[in-house]
C-alpha cells in the first residue's frame, strides 16, 4: 500500500516520533493549558488494558476506540469511523491482530499529542493487507477517524510532466473520469475541472484573463468551441477579466502503478486508509505546445466501490 493522498491534512500525518524524553511543554493540547515536566513522547503500551497509563486527553477516546475495534474485528465501528458505507470493510474480518504497541507522542512543531499504532497481520484474506508488520497514526480529521500508514505517507513522490498532470489534475477537480462524451455532455464538474485546468495553462497575471483567451485554450487543448468558465472562475469576474477564486483543494486516494511518456494508471482507493480497492484507471496525456493534458482516460479494472474523494 503506497497511496498518494492529495491534501495538506496529510501533511501532519507523515510525522512520526519515537524518543523517550523528559520534556516541558508550555502549549494548550486538546483544550488544556500545560506548564510542568511530564514524560508523554515515546510512552507505549502492549496491552489495550493498560490505555491509562498513556493519559490521553478526553477527545482522544475515539482513537482508543478505533485500535480496539480494529483489533477485535469491528467493522461496523470502523466504517462508521471512516464514514464508510456498511460492508466497505467485510473483509477486515479475515485479519487476526497479533503483538502490537500504541505509543503516546508529541509533534513539536504543530503542538499536538499524536498516537501510533503498531501491529502485526498474523491471519489476512486481503491483498491490501497481507501478512506482515505495519506502522500507522491514528487521526481524527475531516477524513474521518482512521489509520494512515506511514509506508504511505513515506512514499517517494514520482515525478515527470505526466505525473505532474496527474497531481495537478487531481489537486483541484472533482471528477476521476475524462472521456470525450463526457466532455461533450459538459456537465458543471467537467466545466468546473477543464476551467481549472486552463487557469494553470495560462501564464500567471493576478489581473485575470480574458475571456477570449480562455477560449482559445480550450478550443486548442480540448475542442471545445465557445467554451464558458464555470464557478469559481466565473465567480471572480471584474472588469471583463476571470480570475480562480480561492476555494479549497480535493481529496483521492490512489497509487501510481504504470507511467510512460503519455500515460499514467492509477490505482484508487475506496477509503482513506487505501485498503479497499476500487477502480485501475489509465490516463492518456497529450503535449501540446510544451503543456500536457490527461485527453481521455479508459477504466482498465472496474471494481465494487467508487473511488474515496473528499472536497476540502
Amino acid at each position: 500500500m503506497n497511496a498518494v493522498k492529495i491534501s495538506a491534512v496529510i501533511l501532519l500525518c507523515m510525522l512520526m516520533f519515537s524518543c523517550n524524553s523528559t520534556e516541558k511543554i508550555e502549549t494548550t493540547v486538546a483544550g488544556e493549558t500545560t506548564a510542568k515536566i511530564v514524560e508523554i513522547d515515546g510512552t507505549k503500551i502492549t496491552d489495550m488494558n493498560d490505555i491509562g497509563k498513556l493519559e490521553l486527553p478526553e477527545d482522544f477516546e475515539r482513537h482508543i476506540n478505533l485500535i480496539n475495534a480494529f483489533i477485535n474485528n469491528n467493522t461496523d465501528m470502523l466504517e462508521d469511523f471512516a464514514f464508510l458505507k456498511r460492508g466497505m470493510y467485510a473483509e477486515y474480518k479475515t485479519l487476526k491482530v497479533g503483538n502490537y504497541e500504541i505509543i503516546r507522542d508529541y509533534d513539536e512543531e504543530h503542538h499536538i499529542i499524536i498516537l501510533n499504532f503498531n501491529f502485526e497481520i498474523t491471519e489476512s484474506g486481503m491483498d491490501t493487507l497481507p501478512v506482515g508488520k505495519y506502522q500507522t497514526q491514528v487521526n481524527d480529521g475531516p477524513n474521518g477517524t482512521v489509520m494512515i500508514f506511514l509506508s504511505d505517507t513515506n512514499k517517494e513522490r514520482i515525478s515527470s510532466p505526466v505525473t505532474d498532470t496527474i497531481y495537478n489534475w487531481f489537486a483541484t477537480c472533482v471528477n476521476y473520469m475524462i472521456t470525450p462524451d463526457l466532455i461533450a455532455e459538459m456537465s458543471d464538474g467537467i466545466r468546473s475541472d477543464i476551467s481549472e485546468t486552463i487557469l494553470q495553462i495560462l501564464p500567471p497575471d493576478e489581473k485575470g484573463y480574458p475571456l477570449e483567451d480562455i477560449q482559445a485554450c480550450a478550443l486548442k487543448y480540448y475542442s471545445i468551441s465557445d467554451f464558458t468558465p464555470a464557478p469559481p472562475v466565473s465567480d471572480y469576474y471584474t472588469k471583463g477579466l476571470y480570475t480562480v477564486g480561492g476555494h479549497g483543494g480535493e481529496t483521492w486516494v490512489y497509487d501510481i502503478t504504470e507511467s510512460d511518456e503519455n500515460s499514467v494508471t492509477l490505482q484508487f482507493y475506496a477509503d482513506y486508509s487505501a485498503t479497499v480497492k476500487s477502480h485501475l484507471i489509465k490516463y492518456i496525456i497529450d503535449e501540446i505546445d510544451s503543456h500536457f493534458v490527461i485527453k481521455y482516460c479508459q477504466i482498465i479494472e472496474e471494481f465494487q466501490y467508487e473511488p474515496y474523494h473528499r472536497s476540502n
